[in-house]
């Protein structure tokens, strides 16, 4: 991970960590939870605006030595895909057990996401706007409630794109 997302990350881990609600309900196990989706969400925006550009030099050869014959450019594509899928079934635990902890505190929000009005066609753009929504937000609550409607969406990304 690059210097500027590190640093993004550690700053939107730092506010919401430091709220009156995280340091009174939360218990380490669940911080860590936190911290590790948030990490998670900042790196799937960074997947879906620019990919891992600084991999691509290193696996170009190997791809091209090991590759099916295939687009190298697909093949690269698919090897940032399969690693962003698997980042975000890590973070399933996570996802769970933050959510049965956000259910209970006061003032929960229901999720927000319209899955009427969801498409494949408009993920990328439904989930960049409401990841600058999460990063604006001041409110713990509200924040939370961003943050695991955004990883509802990997979810569904990674539902969509597996391939075993």
């Amino acid at each position: 991970m690059d210097d500027e997302r590190r640093k993004r990350v550690q700053a939107i881990q730092t506010s919401m960590l430091e709220s009156e609600c995280v340091r009174s309900v939360f218990e380490d196990p669940q911080r860590d939870h936190l911290r590790g989706l948030i990490r998670l969400t900042v790196e799937f925006y960074y997947y879906l605006e620019v990919g891992y550009p600084d991999w691509r030099p290193k696996l170009k050869p190997l791809v091209e030595s090991h590759g099916l014959g295939g687009n190298i450019e697909i093949e690269l594509d698919d090897l940032e895909r399969g690693y962003a899928i698997a980042s975000i079934f890590s973070g399933i635990d996570s996802f769970v057990s933050i959510s049965g902890l956000y259910c209970v505190l006061v003032g929960a929000k229901k999720s927000k996401l319209q899955w009427g009005n969801f498409s494949a066609h408009s993920f990328e753009d439904q989930f960049v706007a409401m990841f600058h929504d999460f990063e604006a937000e001041d409110d713990f609550i509200k924040k939370c409630r961003l943050l695991l409607d955004l990883f509802k969406l990997q979810i569904v990304f990674a539902g969509m794109y597996y391939d075993d």
